[in-house]
């Protein structure tokens, strides 16, 4: 006799129930090594993975059943709900965004039948395969039928064709396979990828724009402290959730400083602000060239007692620039040089339309907030040049040493490689700038050239100053 789908999931939720009673024991997780730890988290999520198709699937039923059109005799108004969220909200006790969430989702790839009993394909079929695999998120598929349902044509004589190889194209990149046979292979994008990738795709399918929002105000982005100064001061050192939703590991202390620095150091670039003789204003530190050289000893910042350490004042000099001032043995200043190695504005703007922003893979740090990092360091011979230089946020360019994340320049453009146990070692290029990806798109969609090369101008990007 068959089984039915409820007595199997039940059976499955108690294996995964002798499953988490394996994980709570003190050598699973909490004794093993990091790189045990990492694929443990890999393969759980891919568990999680299969229970969220399943969950979508079960609510695009009762999406269906509960439809508008059956009245009273829809699913939800025969057990006393008025709609389809608030009855999946009382079967699996989640908020009411969970339950639109899948039941818009569940919709999006549920097959239907014609009136004739003929079964139809759903309405976002290769989301609907990647979600079937396990190796497609609910964000990432949230978004990208989010994104294209929106350009998705409503008529006849649309680009349906055009608007299927986006998704296939979107899907193919948040699962990390070819898109078409010998196409480059990259790492699964991360859902914040995703949502920027299909960004260019519905702007591509509909390509008016949007009118800005003139009451917009500016968010902090992630990793510039944002929101420190709303927490209360009984919870001072915990770390707080950022507005995207991501744990902030940082202590109250560590996010005022970070968002401090930031301030600075968007200030110091803006052309309205007062300058201090003639320069923007500026934090001094002072260091010996020898001990700057060798990487070895203390700085001192201005007007603060206690020293920092010698990676501190690098991280200064990276983002800054230096001044060397040479002094005889009795103090005579007897030498001074100009501030040498910092990126101009002119070129900021040029890494700017090229990176789009903090070039990590799942940063969502802007352009406007982030640090110019000379990818072979300026004191190592490194040139400062767009050709060395990439746009990096405040805390993965203060962590970029120790984090695990390599840069490399391939040609005059940033490709990364993420560190071990966060994806396939392999140097992918990286950009977050909606032009740069627009473009690349049209390349695509265009094919192949006989006379195209990576150095080859692929269109001009005009940079608007107000």
């Amino acid at each position: 006799m068959e089984r039915s789908l409820a007595s199997l999931a039940a059976e499955l939720a108690d294996r995964v129930g002798e499953l988490l009673d394996v994980a709570r024991a003190p050598a699973a997780l909490a004794g093993a090594h990091d790189r045990d730890v990492l694929a443990a988290v890999t393969e759980i999520e891919r568990l999680g993975r299969f229970t969220d198709t399943l969950r979508v699937h079960a609510a695009g039923e009762i999406e269906h059943r509960s439809r508008i059109s059956l009245g009273r005799e829809g699913l939800a108004a025969k057990k006393g709900c008025t709609s389809a969220v608030e009855l999946l909200e009382h079967l699996t006790r989640v908020s009411m965004q969970t339950a639109r969430t899948r039941l818009k989702l569940g919709a999006a790839v549920r097959r239907t039948s014609t009136l004739l009993g003929d079964s139809m394909p759903p309405r976002f079929e290769r989301v609907a395969e990647g979600l079937r695999t396990g190796e497609l998120g609910i964000d990432s598929a949230s978004v990208i039928t989010k994104a294209l349902d929106a350009v998705l044509p409503r008529h006849a004589n649309g680009d349906l064709d055009g608007v299927r190889a986006a998704e296939h194209e979107l899907v193919c990149a948040a699962i990390g396979v070819a898109a078409a046979p010998g196409a480059a292979v990259t790492s699964p994008a991360t859902a914040t990828e995703t949502r920027m990738q299909a960004a260019v795709w519905a702007e591509v399918r509909q390509p008016t724009g949007f009118l800005p929002i003139d009451d917009q105000t500016v968010t902090p982005p992630a990793g510039t402290g944002a929101g420190a100064g709303a927490e209360q001061s009984g919870r001072a050192e915990h770390p707080a959730p950022e507005a995207s939703g991501r744990r902030d590991p940082r202590t109250r202390a560590q996010r005022q400083h970070d968002a401090i620095a930031t301030v600075f150091d968007i200030a110091a670039r803006a052309d309205e602000l007062p300058t201090l003789g003639g320069a923007s204003p500026t934090i001094v530190v002072t260091v010996l060239a020898d001990d700057l050289r060798t990487g070895h000893g203390v700085g001192h910042v201005d007007g603060i007692d206690e020293p920092i350490s010698m990676r501190a004042v690098e991280q200064h000099a990276s983002a800054n620039g230096i001044q060397r001032v040479t002094l005889a043995a009795n103090g005579r200043i007897v030498g001074i040089g100009t501030t040498e190695r910092c990126f101009n504005r002119t070129q900021r703007r040029a890494l700017a339309a090229r990176d789009g922003g903090c070039i990590i893979p799942g940063c969502d740090t802007p352009a406007w907030a982030t640090e110019v990092h000379h990818v072979i360091p300026w004191w190592h011979g490194g040139a400062t040049h767009t050709d060395n230089g990439v746009l990096l946020c405040w805390f993965h360019h203060r962590s970029i040493d120790s984090s695990g994340w390599r840069i490399r320049m391939a040609g005059g453009a940033p490709e990364v490689m993420p560190p071990p146990g966060m994806g396939p070692q392999q140097w992918c290029a990286s950009t977050v700038s909606p032009a740069r990806r627009a473009a690349a798109l049209a390349r695509r969609r265009a094919g192949p050239t006989d006379s195209a090369s990576p150095t080859d101008p692929a269109g001009a990007v005009a940079v608007a100053v107000a």
